[in-house]
């Protein structure tokens, strides 16, 4: 069986924190943020200049850049 000493769950109201940052369609990007805002495992900047690249509808870069950083900025209540 696979090692799972280093795995940690944690439950992240990502829909909750996404409507508050302006869409709940934000939530996977919320999931994302808490990721890298606990692992620290790629830049905010790398995540905007994937965004930037895609085909997105106008204002939903930024929509999306701010549920990533409120999951970035969220904190697992201890």
């Amino acid at each position: 069986p696979p090692d799972m000493s280093r795995v940690e769950a944690i439950g992240v109201p990502a829909t909750a924190i996404a409507e508050k940052a302006g869409s709940a369609r934000g939530a996977n990007l919320v999931a994302l943020g808490a990721y890298l805002g606990r692992t620290r495992v790629l830049p905010e900047a790398a995540v905007a200049r994937a965004l930037a690249g895609r085909a997105l509808p106008i204002g939903a870069v930024e929509l999306n850049l701010d549920a990533l950083r409120a999951g970035m900025h969220w904190r697992a209540p201890s």
